[in-house]
């Protein structure tokens, strides 16, 4: 009945005018923008938007509510000129040629998009289906689905989401009918994938079962159908597609398939799309399964590693599971008489790809220490095994601290068995750079290393660390330190990826020189220089001069005479014998500066509190001594209750305190201070000028980022930047380009940041202009995973991408600073002793605004300064030059006001 109804519609006259109406209502809807993300294309349509896709279940329900009843108000309009509305709908719907046919036609009248008339015709059918109309969905999809072709259609995606969103009995059973044909396909379908409408039933099932999942009524049946289309989705994104509730009755019903699978997988050969949904899930668990994939090494011995054998062997799958199988339980570990009944060569195996459950085979291969052994090679390791899918490890991302368990571990086994380790094909081709750090843990291989290390190869940056002391800590320091500043020679990509890799060598070295932490190792590397150099207090005669060198970023070399000051290093002393071992020493204490400087920047950033024993060595290098007097200290006294914030060794009365009395100290961020203002008119009074920006640093508070939809801050979407120019800015800072997240820089607590453009990608031209996009912060468990953040991280990353962006942009005259810029250059008018008056400050009559810098007189009208120098000192070095073009007019106009009263 109802496909004869169709067809007599879909002739008539009634039936265009009702769709040129509908098209027409659609496109005065329709607001059309599009915009490009790192991850999807975006279409907006006003309040269709929720209906854009067959992912539309996705849309928060609020937005699908809305949509819905805007859907509902325009079918009550059409309804009475069009009675049959409802099957009208469904025909334009599923008849994709007359469909087109007729908005072609249409598109001369109106402005809008076809899209969104299909996207009205969808809504409608699925918030209003008529009688039959679920059975037809149906009977349209299975013609698409048995259609002999190869590559996959859109045409019927629209059909599919009027299905998914019907909710009522009739659609679900259509559902579970289409995924019971569509699902064969897949499961008799190859590697190459060329079966016959296979795109189209992929398709089907990526989409079609998740309204079940959604509502909990998926059954083993629609679970493997949406597996056999998206297995890696399912395992470690179920968060994009079902409810937070729902997902324990998600995993349980995925680790029944999976269970179910493994063990049918010893007793025959398994499909390849099966095969695909085990390898992708990724959660291998329990003694069953472990005794599953031996039986498989047993029948089928795995051929050497990466040979041509190995990639189509039935064994390939079974060792990549081993290495993802997880730790035993209780009840596992019980069963371990179990394992007696296989041969030494296959528990060898387990214990290499599997080392969580050495200590199981270990009594039967009779190896003491390898599962020690192997667990630290496989944390060693540079790289992820050959077959495995995910992104390869970076060799830089974890220091090697087990150096104890190591060596007693290669103790405990023996040399002949170390050898026999060594040489086993599946061992080196797992851990060949492993073994290479094991040579340097037991000093084997120190000439070796070297000769790499001057190479700049990676992993000997790590085994330089990892060498035993004898001595020469302190030189290996001094190396690392030198191999980081060296790497600003490189690309962007490189020069990250080298320092990231000499951070994690010196947490490595602080472990092999017997610190607790990098900091401790660094302080007291700092002092060790110190105290063999002489530092600043050294100081050389040569004839009538006296030559020392001053504790400061240039390290200055001073000359006096006759007890005055010399302008400048007089011929005599530069042709001196002595004056090579000056400027060697003037190098020395410039680049001390420099390590002090940055150190105690991070230890602020990260909120790091320093005991006395971490703190010492600062106060006995001259940069350190320098350097801590500008900044402000919030300490922990003997005998207080409470800490104190010192400036200059001194409370904000100007009481100073003992050092001694200091137990430890924190260089404060200014987050964390609630008298901020009061310690930056302080600071302007003592005429101080800090070593990095700390006072006066731009602050950013902000809500926790939401883990999918990341921070929109309004300041920063939308910035237009010259690719090139924010990528050196941000390089400075520690970020490094990315393929997927444009920009990408580590945290510390295993987090990272990431930000996109909108338009783009950095691989592009370094002189394309593109739009910023959004901040991403991941946790452990990657992109969409909750995530907790520090707030001074926070705001530090945040400050990253504010002045980068800032000083990148393609036109900074236009572009308004951030709110954060504006709060620091205000506070930084006031401590200079100007007023404020919203975004201006007031001196002598004048006001210059704070974020164009232009400047007016007492009636109104422009004034015009000439080019202007910032006083000396400033309260910080190297202020943007926006910020030092205001502050400098700041600074000459409240002089000239002095100047007027005297």
């Amino acid at each position: 009945m109802l496909q004869q109804l169709l067809s007599r519609l879909g002739g008539g006259g009634e039936a265009k005018a009702f769709l040129e109406e509908l098209t027409r209502i659609a496109d005065a809807e329709c607001q059309f923008r599009q915009t490009i993300t790192t991850r999807m294309e975006v279409v907006s349509y006003g309040r269709l938007t929720p209906w854009r896709s067959p992912y539309a279940y996705d849309w928060r329900p609020e937005e699908l509510a809305e949509s819905r009843h805007w859907i509902a108000e325009q079918r009550a309009k059409l309804l009475s000129r069009y009675p049959q509305g409802d099957q009208l709908a469904l025909h334009w719907l599923t008849d994709p040629e007359g469909y087109r046919k007729q908005v072609d036609s249409l598109v001369k009248l109106v402005q809008g998009q076809p899209i969104a008339t299909r996207l009205m015709l969808s809504a409608w059918v699925a918030s209003h289906p008529a009688d039959g109309a679920a059975e037809h969905l149906e009977q349209y999809l299975q013609a698409y689905l048995r259609a002999d072709r190869q590559s996959r259609s859109d045409v019927h995606a629209k059909a599919m989401e009027a299905l998914c969103l019907m909710d009522r009995p009739e659609a679900t059973a259509a559902i579970r009918s289409l995924l019971a044909e569509a699902a064969p396909i897949l499961l008799a379908c190859g590697p190459d994938h060329q079966a016959p409408s296979y795109a189209e039933a992929d398709h089907l099932c990526a989409v079609l079962p998740r309204p079940l999942l959604q509502s909990g009524q998926a059954g083993p049946a629609e679970a493997e159908a949406f597996l056999l289309a998206l297995p890696r989705a399912a395992a470690s994104r179920s968060d994009w597609f079902l409810p937070a509730e729902r997902k324990e009755w998600w995993d349980g019903l995925i680790r029944q398939l999976i269970s179910g699978y493994l063990q049918r997988y010893a007793t025959g050969q398994m499909p390849e799309a099966i095969r695909r949904i085990i390898l992708d899930y990724e959660a291998f668990r329990g003694f069953d399964q472990l005794a599953a994939f031996c039986r498989q090494l047993v029948a089928t011995p795995p051929p050497k590693p990466g040979s041509d054998e190995f990639w189509g062997h039935p064994s390939r799958w079974a060792v990549r599971a081993l290495w993802l199988l997880s730790s035993p339980t209780p009840a596992d570990l019980a069963r371990s008489g179990e394992l007696a009944g296989f041969d030494p060569e296959t528990l060898l195996l387990v214990a290499l790809y599997a080392p969580r459950w050495g200590r199981l085979v270990e009594s039967y291969l009779d190896w003491p220490g390898l599962t020690d052994l192997v667990t630290w090679l496989r944390g060693s390791t540079t790289k992820q095994p050959f077959w495995d899918a995910q992104a390869p490890q970076d060799e830089e991302e974890e220091s090697i601290t087990a150096r104890e368990a190591v060596i007693a571990a290669v103790s405990a086994m023996g040399e002949k068995r170390l050898a026999k380790l060594k040489k086993h094909p599946h061992a080196r081709h797992l851990y060949a750079d492993a073994f290479f750090l094991l040579d340097a843990v037991l000093g084997r291989n120190a000439a070796d290393v070297e000769a790499r290390f001057l190479k700049r190869q990676k992993k000997a940056v790590i085994a330089l660390a990892l060498l035993p002391d004898e001595g020469d800590i302190l030189q290996r320091y001094l190396a690392l330190r030198r191999f980081a500043k060296e790497a600003k020679q490189f690309g962007a990509q490189r020069q990250a990826s080298e320092q990231r890799t000499v951070e994690a060598a010196l947490s490595t070295l602080a472990v092999t020189a017997g610190f607790d932490e990098t900091a401790q190792l660094e302080w007291a590397m700092e002092a060790q220089l110190a105290k063999e150099t002489g530092g600043a207090e050294r100081t050389w005669t040569i004839g009538e001069y006296r030559v020392h060198l001053a504790a400061s970023e240039s390290a200055a070399i001073i000359v006096h005479k006759d007890g005055k000051r010399l302008k400048s290093v007089p011929p005599a002393v530069r042709q001196a014998a002595a004056y090579s071992e000056i400027t060697e020493a003037h190098q020395q204490l410039k680049d001390q500066w420099e390590r002090i400087q940055r150190r105690l920047e991070l230890a602020m950033a990260l909120g790091e509190e320093m005991d006395r024993q971490s703190f010492a060595p600062v106060l006995t290098t001259p940069a350190g001594r320098a350097l801590l007097p500008g900044l402000l200290l919030r300490c922990w006294i003997s005998g207080e209750a409470e800490p104190v914030e010192l400036l200059h060794f001194a409370r904000l009365d100007g009481t100073p305190i003992d050092l001694d009395l200091v137990e430890r100290f924190q260089v404060i961020h200014p987050l964390q201070l609630e008298n901020l203002q009061a310690w930056q008119a302080r600071l302007a009074q003592l005429g101080i000028a800090q070593p990095f920006p700390q006072l006066f640093r731009e602050r950013y508070p902000s809500p926790a980022p939401d883990p999918r939809e990341g921070l929109k801050p309004g300041w920063l979407m939308g910035r237009k930047v010259r690719n090139g120019a924010l990528k050196e800015r941000l390089k400075r800072r520690g970020w490094r380009p990315d393929y997927e997240a444009d920009f990408y820089r580590r945290l510390p607590g295993k987090l990272a940041v990431s930000l996109g453009y909108a338009d783009g990608a950095s691989y592009m031209e370094a002189t394309e202009v593109l739009t910023i996009g959004v901040l991403h912060f991941y946790g452990p468990g990657g992109w969409g995973s909750p995530v907790t953040i520090d707030p001074l991280l926070l705001s530090e990353a945040l400050r990253d991408a504010d002045l980068a962006t800032y000083a990148a942009a393609a036109d900074r005259v236009t572009l308004p600073p951030s709110p954060a810029v504006m709060t620091m250059r205000q506070e930084l008018a006031i401590a200079l002793g100007a007023s404020v008056e919203g975004e201006a400050a007031r001196a002598g009559g004048y006001g210059i605004h704070l974020a164009t810098g232009g400047v007016t007189g007492p009636d109104g009208a422009a004034v015009a300064l000439p080019e202007l120098k910032l006083p000396d000192p400033f309260p910080y070095p190297a202020p943007d030059p926006d910020t030092a073009t205001i502050m400098a007019r700041v600074c000459h106009l409240l002089q000239a006001e002095r100047r007027s009263r005297k």
